[in-house]
């Protein structure tokens, strides 16, 4: 007995015959066993190819009815075809075939077997051809499983299948796939043409190859919707009236309509997904025809459209030749007139990536809104454009759109300019600026698209349209300034590295002393701040002076305070600004309209920034008083400002009340913030002198420190819109890196790592033993160091998502301070070891962070062991360097095993070595600090917290007692004698906390911590882990944190009556917080005096302690350390005596009847659920 196999690959990769054998049985392996029995009866009986298809297929016919027949019937008693029943059976079949019929069809060129067998190699495969059966053979094709198995089953169901979608989808790899796959079912004929005539001879012809519903024939038409237009219908007719005849094609989704019925075909829609993406890169990548080191960044870009993908992956694509031929056809197509004209229109529009409003459209073309809509129906089902939610047109890809701009000007009948001129009045107008930066390059386009900017803000008068033309003109003013910046000596020769960092010290005006500064950067920084200062933003000016007056009145009427802004927003950086603006300026005066603070601040920073003397005109007529009151009124927790003469300067004047911790805005964001209000409300004012103060107008800090105090002169300052302008500035200037993908930015990271480590290995195999770097390792960490240099951040400046980390920028800076700074250091030592310590802890946890970054996905099987070596060096540098400044100056010579060790393992020595110590120091650090514990009595625990990874190594960052006491009262007179005992024999980097533990749990409300004096300590999440680490747990308080709740509202209001603050006069804001403050007092002390109901002199002590602080305010409890030079002030000693007397009731239960009446009600400001009365 013989077993076939047919082996599911590329037959070429396969050879014939027996490979195995089992029990009498031979098995064979064959790529293609059916081909190889047709040729065999071929030979056999010498006749037809056709006539040998079929006798195989009536012999397979005959078998399956035996094997069906035999299914329930046992072994013995089974049936089977003799050899002598096999040949009559293939000799019949061979012998019904008509030749001649068949000869007849192939002459005319009507339709032929299709060869699945002889393979076709093409060189430029990947790069878009049209797929062929000879293809499928090679193994060119990528395998689809879910189209294929979709079409198979469309075609054993129905006995039709199309596969439909877009150019370059893939149709007819996936229908020869197929096709390939069930043809031991189907014998399958390629049909070229089939007209109305034909239809007798295909007929004549499927009946010579004796069709039927066992013996199933297929006809297969590629491209049915257009090269075999009406060819589908006829088949399918044919198909209706002889079964076992079934149809597989594929069509353009555009010519659909040319199909006719679609009801019992199955249409298979190709979707692109990621596994195909990665194996047409493979591909490509195997035949050297694509640059990229990934597939996942261009399939992102390419928006999952396959041929723009293939495009991205390889410019030499059947991009152009494919939307070349779709623009031919449409344009001969005359009844097509009105799609080529919004194409036209659209394709410029979306090679920028700007969409268009169909309204403007219509009205530009002068057509009815159902021609549009027709128009846009059959273009959105071409594939070219693409309609959003909101009925705008949107470029389907900037890609497919530039090469669609580019063909239908090819012929000139019309040109770019009068396009580009036309899509101007048809954009939306946020979109404006990506068309003008992008197509204003010389001087016809220039004279064009302002021409066409003026009509369309003079036809469409709004504030909208013209700070979105503005701005886009700025961006080209941006653009050609840095442009001729690039293009003078110095900012020639200035790295392209330090371009946007020159940039920002001559926008900024900062000074660049030449002891700090390269003369390179200085004198870059100072040629662009020279050429910026005489920059005359051409562009923005010849469109402000171009329009007519009576369009710069109705602009600059807007009554919207925000419109009015953001013009103005949009003239920043125009020096001078034109007469006829600033004529018409002076003539209005906005500020004295309603208008919300946060609109008028807006409204004062612009204008001044446009016309410093405007802005003045503009406060002057609203008066110095009004604006002074304004503030009071409008700022929370400030007082009245005033002006003043200091030091030869007009000053600002104002102070931010503190009333409390936790209440409005953090002191020094609060100062910034009133310091920018002064600037912008007071054009006069040439510096802002600010502080936070406490209720008693006393200068806030900590131990001496000033919280918030500011003395900003005006030069210090910069409005949004300034910032805003002049980071447009820096991201004109390109950083000059020849990487522009985030792909190629890894893949050079990986090979400048894969450079530097093992460099790095030797040179500082040698520093470590105190040798001098062999020549040629510093020229190649020199070389290294030029490379790291020339890494840039694919993020455009600025662009970078705020709190977030760059991975890239982060890539380049360890590279690159690992090839040149961290060695010049290492030299230095013992000079610098902690800093240098800390540098390389932070640079080995900034490289981890980039090493697991999910950027590396872009790549496919990165190979990161180089980063990770690096790493491991960096770990090893920062033990390295602390040792040497722990031994000092009077032991720089290396240990003798580092001198000693083997070579290449010099580094490994000296970092054990110095952790070994760092461990025995630990160790003796404490155990020093328990001895010291226990000597003095205490029992109870010592947890030493080490150092972050990138801090400087050390034996402690924190160090946390907990000791044990039986008592409220015995641990609050303990821990701060324990504070004192420890602190004694700690250094002053290390925090200390000190926390009692009594028999319920850890009292926290009683701790204290600190680097010196002690505070009391708010137990943050972080020592809550830790605690819980060590095995211990807080013990729940609920009456001293209702006590806490409540002695904050009553600090508020007592302080905001301290400091004055009449609620006649206060801030919306400000009302809020002191009646939030008020509900919180009243709320935590009704909750609080309740639960102590039956403790009348507890009672009295909590109301008259709550009703002074109330009453005269005081300074936070967080604020007031427990020891000063006199012990515990009387403030303290009362809030002291309180804390510990509801801390002992909580101790014993009296506050857990709180606790388990809480539900899902109101939360107070600590977050704590609370019950309302």
């Amino acid at each position: 007995m013989r077993l076939i196999l047919e082996r599911n690959g590329p037959p070429l990769e396969c050879g014939n015959g027996p490979v195995g054998e089992c029990d009498g049985i031979l098995i064979d392996v064959m790529p293609s066993p059916m081909e190889d029995a047709v040729q065999r009866i071929e030979v056999e009986l010498g006749c037809y190819p056709a006539a040998a298809r079929i006798a195989f297929a009536e012999l397979r016919y005959r078998l399956a009815e035996c094997a069906s027949e035999n299914g329930p019937i046992p072994m013995p008693d089974r049936k089977g075809l003799t050899g002598a029943e096999v040949s009559r059976i293939v000799s019949e079949a061979a012998d019904l075939i008509d030749r001649n019929e068949i000869e007849e069809a192939r002459r005319e060129g009507l339709l032929d077997a299709v060869d699945f067998l002889t393979p076709r190699f093409d060189d430029a495969f990947y790069l878009g051809v049209d797929v062929q059966p000879g293809h499928v053979a090679a193994g060119l094709t990528v395998s689809r499983p879910q189209e294929e198995a979709a079409v198979r089953l469309g075609v054993e169901q129905r006995g039709r299948a199309l596969i439909c979608g877009p150019s370059g989808a893939g149709k007819s790899a996936i229908m020869w796939q197929a096709a390939a796959a069930s043809r031991d079912a189907v014998r399958w004929y390629r049909l070229y043409d089939l007209g109305q005539d034909d239809l007798p001879q295909l007929a004549r012809y499927l009946r010579a190859l004796r069709v039927a519903a066992e013996r199933p024939v297929g006809l297969i038409l590629d491209d049915a919707g257009r090269r075999l237009s009406g060819a589908w219908a006829r088949a399918s007719e044919l198909a209706d009236r002889m079964p076992g005849l079934v149809l597989l094609g594929s069509c353009r989704e555009e010519d659909l309509g040319q199909i006719g019925t679609l009801a019992s075909v199955q249409l298979v829609r190709p979707l692109p997904n990621d596994e195909l993406a990665e194996a047409l890169w493979r591909k490509l990548s195997e035949e050297r025809q694509t640059d990229w080191q990934g597939w996942a960044e261009p399939w992102e870009q390419s928006r999952g459209l396959l041929m723009e993908y293939a495009h991205l992956l390889s410019s030499q694509t059947r991009l152009r030749s494919v939307l070349h031929d779709q623009v031919g056809i449409r344009i001969a197509d005359e009844g097509r007139d009105h799609e080529t004209d919004i194409l036209r229109i659209a394709s410029c529009a979306g090679a920028s990536g700007a969409r268009l409003t169909p309204s403007h459209l219509r009205a530009q073309l002068g057509v009815t809104a159902g021609d549009t809509s027709r128009a846009l129906r059959r273009l959105i089902e071409e594939h070219v454009v693409r309609q959003e939610d909101d009925g705008l047109i949107a470029p389907l890809h900037q890609l497919r759109s530039q090469v669609l701009f580019d063909e239908l000007h090819a012929d000139g009948s019309i040109s770019h300019l009068e396009t580009l001129s036309a899509c101007v009045a048809c954009i939306v107008p946020k979109d404006l600026p990506l068309l003008l930066r992008d197509r204003m390059t010389g001087e016809p386009e220039t004279d064009a698209l302002m021409d066409a900017c003026i009509s369309r803000i003079v036809a469409e008068t709004t504030p909208a349209v013209f700070k979105a033309i503005l701005d886009g003109l700025g961006d080209v003013d941006a653009a050609r300034l840095g442009s001729a910046w690039l293009e003078t000596g110095a900012g020639a020769a200035i790295e392209p590295g330090f371009r946007h960092l020159a940039m920002m010290f001559a926008l900024t005006g900062a000074d660049l002393p030449a002891s700090k500064f390269s003369d390179r950067l200085r004198l870059s920084a100072d040629a662009y701040g020279r050429l910026a200062g005489r920059w005359l933003s051409f562009c923005r000016r010849r469109l402000l002076e171009g329009l007519p007056d009576g369009t710069l009145d109705q602009l600059l009427s807007a009554e919207d305070p925000d419109d009015m802004s953001a013009m103005l927003e949009a003239m920043v950086g125009i020096s001078p600004v034109p007469e006829a603006i600033r004529s018409r300026l002076h003539a209005i005066s906005p500020l004295t309209k309603d208008m919300s603070f946060l609109q008028r601040i807006r409204l004062c920073e612009a204008i001044q920034e446009v016309d410093r003397s405007i802005a003045q005109a503009w406060a002057d007529g609203v008066g110095r008083t009004r604006n002074l009151q304004r503030v009071r009124d409008e700022v929370p927790f400030t007082t009245l400002p005033r002006i003043e003469e200091r030091d030869g300067l007009t000053v600002a004047v104002c102070e931010v009340i503190h009333l409390a911790d936790g209440l409005g805005e953090d002191p020094h964001a609060a100062v910034v913030a009133i310091c920018d209000a002064l600037f912008a409300l007071f054009p006069e004012v040439e510096r802002t002198d600010v502080e936070a103060v406490d209720a008693d107008g006393i200068r806030l800090a900590i131990r001496g420190m000033d919280v918030a105090a500011k003395r900003m002169p005006r030069s210090n300052h910069h409005s949004k819109s300034r910032t805003n302008w002049n980071r447009r500035l820096v991201r004109a200037v390109p950083n000059g890196g020849d990487v522009n993908n985030r792909t190629a930015f890894l893949s050079d990271v990986l090979s400048l790592a894969a450079r530097l480590r093992p460099v790095s290995d030797r040179l500082w195999d040698r520093l470590v033993r105190g040798k001098l770097p062999a020549e040629a390792d510093l020229e190649e960490l020199g070389a290294c160091h030029e490379g790291a240099r020339a890494l840039f951040s694919p993020y455009p400046a600025f662009d970078k998502p705020k709190g977030e980390a760059d991975p890239y920028e982060d890539a380049r800076d360890v590279l690159f301070q690992i090839s040149a700074d961290l060695v010049r250091r290492f030299i230095a030592l013992p000079e610098g070891a902690n800093a240098l310590a800390a540098k390389a802890g932070e640079l080995a946890e900034k490289l981890i962070a980039v090493r697991d970054n999910v950027v590396w996905t872009l790549i496919p099987e990165p190979d990161r062991r180089d980063l990770d070596r690096l790493a491991d060096l960096l770990r090893n540098l920062k033990m390295i360097a602390w040792d040497h400044g722990a031994r000092g100056e009077r032991l720089r010579e290396p240990r003798k095993q580092v001198k000693a060790a083997r070579r290449g393992n010099a580094v490994n020595m000296a970092a054990r070595l110095a952790t070994a110590r760092l461990e025995t120091e630990t160790v003796r650090f404490a155990d020093c600090l328990q001895q010291t514990f226990q000597a003095a009595g205490y029992s109870g625990s010592l947890i030493v917290r080490p150092p972050e990874s990138t801090d400087v190594p050390g034996p402690a960052e924190e160090v946390i007692a907990i000791f044990d006491a039986d008592d409220v009262l015995g641990a609050a007179d303990q821990t701060l004698a324990v504070y004192q005992t420890l602190r004694d024999r700690l250094p002053a980097t290390v925090r200390l906390t000190v926390l009692p533990h009594l028999p319920v749990g850890v009292a926290g409300s009683l701790g204290v911590a600190g680097y010196a004096d002690p505070l009391p300590t708010n137990p943050s999440e972080g020592l809550r882990q830790t605690i819980a680490e060590a095995g211990e747990a807080f013990a729940a308080t609920p009456l001293v944190d209702l006590f806490t709740e409540a002695l904050w509202g009553a600090t508020v209001l007592g302080n905001a009556r301290r400091a004055g603050r009449s609620a006649e006069h206060l801030p919306r804001a400000e009302r809020e917080a002191m009646a939030e403050a008020e509900r919180a007092l009243v709320r935590s002390r009704s909750q609080l005096l309740n639960s102590v109901a039956e403790m009348a002199d507890l009672i009295e002590g909590l109301g008259r302690f709550l009703d002074d602080l109330a009453i005269d305010g005081r300074a936070m409890m967080s604020d007031v350390p427990l020891l000063d030079g006199d012990g515990v002030d009387a403030f303290a000693e009362r809030r002291g005596v309180l804390v510990l007397s509801l801390l002992m009731l909580d101790l014993e239960g009296v506050g857990d009847r709180i606790v388990d009446a809480r539900g899902a009600g109101e939360k107070d400001r600590m977050g704590r659920e609370v019950v309302t009365d």
